[in-house]
């Protein structure tokens, strides 16, 4: 597991932490003289009057304002999307799913999962960071993620109320074939065949031209196999 002490994440998701800095920002800015922070009255429409209020009373006033800001979440998700995008189009860069039309097939295991603590493997194809935290987080909107960036691949921390202490992803480009450009596993896989052998491609990790294993691509260089037309 990721020892998120000693590392820190790239990213991270965490409502309180998001509410409470925006809390802070708003005051500090109020106390600056930005008039257009200081908030409104909802009763009466109107802009408080912060002269002869005690800094409690100015942060409870904002702490208010912050709960009812309906978009503050919103561009908050957005932006922790974005960045998970960024970071799984670089773990694609050089990789065969991010040369073909950013069709994006990933590998995941799993550990910790749940208040049972389960760990699993999953195979599956995520184009968008949306897609990809579908396939992966449990069916709650009540957690806090931490994301680590590790060379060409990542591990996702989520803690909610059934793993108080984090459920752990690791994910990583999954090997895709040049022919089918499918998985080697999965939903929906490779089902190519090597025409000489009868064998599956993916029994060896690189793949020749023609359909075929390394062996035989190697003895088609070597002039051992001829093409048909030849």
């Amino acid at each position: 597991m990721t020892d998120d002490k000693k590392e820190e994440p790239r990213f991270e998701w965490d409502e309180c932490e998001i509410t409470e800095a925006e809390v802070k920002d708003r005051i500090e800015r109020i106390k600056a003289g930005d008039e257009d922070t200081v908030p409104h009255c909802s009763a009466c429409n109107g802009e408080i009057d912060i002269k002869n209020m005690t800094e409690k009373e100015i942060e409870e006033w904002v702490r208010n304002a912050v709960y009812s800001d309906d978009w503050l979440m919103t561009d908050a998700w957005e932006n922790f999307l974005e960045a998970m995008q960024e970071l799984m189009d670089e773990c694609m860069d050089g990789s065969a799913g991010g040369s073909f039309g950013k069709s994006y097939f990933w590998s995941a295991s799993a550990e910790n999962i749940g208040w049972r603590q389960r760990s699993g493997e999953k195979v599956f194809r995520a184009d968008t960071a949306k897609e990809l935290l579908e396939e992966l987080l449990p069916k709650t909107n009540q957690f806090s993620l931490r994301v680590y960036d590790h060379d060409g691949k990542f591990t996702i921390r989520c803690a909610h109320h059934d793993a108080p202490t984090g459920e752990f992803y690791y994910v990583q480009p999954d090997e895709i074939c040049c022919v089918c450009h499918l998985p080697r596993e999965g939903e929906v896989h490779c089902t190519c065949y090597c025409d000489t052998h009868g064998g599956e491609v993916f029994g060896d990790p690189t793949i020749g031209d023609h359909n075929e294993c390394l062996d035989c691509h190697k003895k088609r260089l070597n002039g051992e196999i001829k093409d048909e037309e030849d």
